[in-house]
């Protein structure tokens, strides 16, 4: 197995500053669980799901768009 798929890393000369190895939401409700959400522990690459009222880290990001709308 590659080690890269166990400890994932961004590679050299990325546009992301002040990575923290912190819990961030990810934008998924939990579907077996509506009131919960996904996360992503960026230490380890670790996710689960979490309480929508927890406190957690974010990052913005664009998505959903498309090249026809421009």
């Amino acid at each position: 197995m590659d080690s890269s798929q166990n400890n994932p890393a961004l590679s050299l000369g990325h546009p992301f500053t002040n990575v923290q190895s912190a819990h961030y939401w990810s934008a998924t409700t939990n579907a077996e669980d509506p009131t919960g959400a996904w996360f992503v522990y960026f230490g380890n690459g670790y996710v689960d799901g979490y309480n929508k009222t927890g406190s957690l880290q974010v990052w913005c990001v664009r998505g959903g768009m498309h090249a026809e709308a421009y």
